[in-house]
């Protein structure tokens, strides 16, 4: 019965869309990036602080634009193995950002499912409700795999989810380990896609395979995830990720994930991280009719290392009126130990 329903929902949105124009009035067969990312030359844009609570890393970010006002989410900690935290902090252009005092807004809860690690948050502006999806769980980091859910007024004061509302699921492409990606409300179903792994999804090793996955909500809460009907033997036999780690040979040959989403008048749009272990990681871009079907763009990557990081991963993409704006995780070291950065590019669309 879900097959069906994931069936007849493809199809329908990707007659609808073939039909429709862009912004612009250009047929929506011009769906795709036409022009190249230019970062900002004073990158990083947002970067650890001095003696404080997020003084080693910073990490997995989710950024909005509320009136004149960027607003973002981000996961901070002293170190690598102990960030357990998400921050908050504004900006009027992108660039120059102001931290809500010096501490986060949102920490792990002792005794809980997610007593030892919080992070990589996805912020949704939902009318007056601000809806985060978020990294959880008892270990330091992502690994085991479970999504947690928080709601705010203020984006600094938020009611939890008493549970996970997402969970990696044994035997699965999700198998150890799940972070959430882009949540976007369509027609009062929220669509979320999600990066999930078997072996580890923070830590890549030859055998190590994470992709890109897509799930389907009435309330944010309860989650159903997309199942492909052609695909039936292990690990794609209850479920299919919608983006998938590349060939050999390919850029992302290891790591397709952290993907954000736009959705245009003529579909949807993606950025998400590739890696070849041990190699590279950078950025790369896909469109999809229907945020099922993606093609990769045949110029990946389309985002590539700078001098001050030597991995990028989460991007967190907004369309503002004619021009996309980028900011990007990068990871740093200091020939001493691994950090993170945030930096900034835009494109005109």
């Amino acid at each position: 019965m879900i097959k069906s329903i994931f069936a007849v929902f493809s199809l329908a949105i990707l007659c609808t869309a073939c039909k429709k124009e862009d912004h612009h009035g250009n047929p929506c067969n011009s769906l795709g990036q036409k022009e190249n990312w230019e970062k900002y030359e004073g990158n990083p844009v947002f970067t650890k602080s001095v003696k404080s609570w997020d003084d080693g890393i910073i990490l997995g970010h989710s950024v909005i634009k509320s009136g004149n006002t960027f607003r973002m989410w981000y996961t901070g900690g002293h170190s690598i193995e102990t960030f357990s935290a998400i921050g908050y902090a504004t900006s009027t252009d992108g660039i120059h950002w102001t931290r809500y005092g010096n501490k986060p807004v949102f920490e792990a809860t002792p005794g809980s499912w997610e007593q030892s690690f919080v992070g990589i948050p996805y912020v949704l502006q939902d009318g007056n409700t601000l809806r985060m999806w978020y990294s959880g769980g008892s270990n330091s980091s992502p690994e085991g795999g479970k999504i947690g859910y928080a709601t705010s007024q203020d984006g600094i004061h938020w009611n939890r989810h008493p549970s996970p509302v997402f969970q990696s699921k044994a035997g699965g492409w999700y198998a150890d380990g799940i972070f959430p990606g882009t949540v976007i409300k369509e027609n009062g179903t929220f669509k979320m896609w999600f990066s999930g792994a078997i072996g580890s999804i923070t830590q890549a090793t030859p055998t190590s395979e994470t992709s890109i996955g897509y799930a389907i909500s009435p309330d944010g809460i309860n989650w159903t995830v997309y199942d492909d009907p052609r695909t039936t033997q292990p690990p794609y036999h209850f479920s299919d990720p919608v983006v998938k780690h590349g060939a050999p040979g390919a850029w992302d040959v290891t790591s397709a994930l952290s993907a954000s989403v736009i959705k245009t008048k003529c579909g949807y749009e993606m950025w998400y991280a590739g890696e070849i272990y041990n190699v590279s990681q950078n950025l790369g871009y896909a469109t999809s009719p229907d945020g099922i079907k993606w093609t990769k763009d045949p110029q990946n990557p389309v985002l590539t290392t700078d001098p001050w990081n030597i991995l990028l991963v989460f991007p967190s993409v907004i369309l503002d009126a004619n021009k996309y704006r980028m900011w990007y995780g990068g990871f740093t070291f200091d020939g001493i130990s691994l950090g993170g950065a945030i930096g900034y590019a835009t494109m005109p669309r």
